[in-house]
């Protein structure tokens, strides 16, 4: 399963990303909602 964490405290994102990886989760993280958009579009199509 994919996720995507979007929050602008990048400790935040670290720390979910190694908990959710150590969950067998694909994670990749963006610091605001922008980028978060982009990352989505690449989410859906695999070039995550």
């Amino acid at each position: 399963m994919k996720v995507l964490i979007i929050d602008d405290e990048i400790n935040i994102c670290l720390s979910l990303k190694g908990i959710l990886e150590d969950e067998n989760y694909t994670v990749n993280y963006a610091l605001d909602g922008s980028d978060g958009l982009r990352k989505t579009e690449a989410f859906e199509s695999r070039r995550f």
